[in-house]
């Protein structure tokens, strides 16, 4: 194929950034009007990727998440709702400006599990007693006696909170998304069959609204050991060595060139290993200075009269590290 401005730009294209969304949860929970279920800075992940321990613990802020179950093999739809409104003059068929007449978003997710989580969302019951910190679970368990599934003669509006999980890659090196709703209800119930073709699914579209504690509609926050990763590793510089400089009343300072990482900025420890006792731990680093390119390091707490080398480690936002060349020794003073 001839070389081409186009060819070119398609061939700049990463397929690693391509995704699809293999396999998931649904998470749900009552809402809480009073705030205390607010999702402002929330994150179901952990540091390094993984999913929180604590999501369905009832010690979980804003209370414990509730799993749907199985749900239908098309996942769930997100469908916006973004209506605009052209202006028209009488001197032009052409309109003149636009104006965003509606906004919002419709979830819809077919339940193909009876359960209670599933069973309360479809008859429209509470989760808990009441949302928030305290909330106690009022579902039944499967298996109890004369279980019910009632639907109330006086319908009425339930806000929940949706957390939609979504992942790719491979189980032990995967990609997460998670789709926060923080305040959602339900705007339509879909028919139910019950024949001898297919699973007894229930399907519900939720409607997405504004919550003022968690200060947005929608959010997506992104995780995973994959995801981390896919932002790059961090690259030593072409001189890797760590210059220890012995200064007063048990300080040194680590001059070295910074690395470079597409996920700046980096935060740096250090390990030191005093020679003269043996003993080898986790240096005190009293200040961190950064000037064209070239990084100083101010360690506190040596003892005096002891040898000491040092190792630094460099860690990018995305949590990957690179590790110095050991310094030079010194001698406290």
């Amino acid at each position: 194929m001839t070389t081409g401005e186009l060819w070119t730009s398609l061939q700049q294209t990463n397929s690693n950034n391509l995704r699809k969304w293999l396999f998931g949860s649904v998470l749900v929970r009552d809402w809480d009007p009073a705030g205390t279920t607010s999702l402002e800075g929330f994150s179901p992940f952990n540091t390094d990727g993984s999913l929180s321990s604590t999501l369905f613990s009832s010690n979980n802020p804003g209370g414990p998440w509730f799993d749907v179950g199985a749900i239908d093999a098309n996942g769930v739809d997100f469908t916006p709702r973004y209506k605009t409104q052209d202006t028209d003059i009488w001197q032009s068929r052409l309109p003149q400006r636009t104006d965003v007449d509606g906004d919002g978003e419709d979830v819809d997710i077919v339940f193909a599990e009876t359960n209670p989580v599933a069973l309360a969302l479809y008859n429209n019951q509470p989760l808990v007693n009441v949302p928030g910190t305290n909330a106690v679970s009022v579902l039944q368990s499967i298996g109890t006696s004369n279980f019910t599934a009632s639907y109330s003669v006086y319908p009425q509006i339930i806000y929940r909170q949706l957390m939609i999980i979504g992942v790719d890659g491979e189980l032990a090196n995967p990609f997460y998304i998670a789709e926060l709703r923080p305040r959602v209800s339900i705007t339509k119930m879909n028919k139910r069959m019950m024949n001898a073709k297919k699973a007894d699914e229930f399907g519900v579209s939720f409607g997405v609204y504004p919550d003022n504690a968690s200060g947005f509609a929608k959010e997506a926050v992104y995780g995973g050991a994959a995801w981390l990763a896919a932002g790059g590793a961090v690259a030593l510089p072409t001189v890797q060595t760590v210059t220890a400089t012995a200064t007063t009343s048990g300080h040194a300072t680590l001059v070295f060139n910074q690395p470079t990482s597409p996920n700046q900025p980096f935060t740096y420890t250090v390990s030191q290993d005093n020679t003269t006792t043996t003993t080898v731990g986790a240096a005190t680093i009293a200040s961190t200075a950064v000037a064209s390119g070239v990084v100083t390091l101010t360690i506190s707490g040596l003892t005096a009269t002891d040898h000491y080398t040092f190792t630094v480690t460099a860690t990018a936002a995305n949590l990957t590290t690179a590790t110095y060349p050991v310094s030079n020794s010194v001698t406290s003073t």
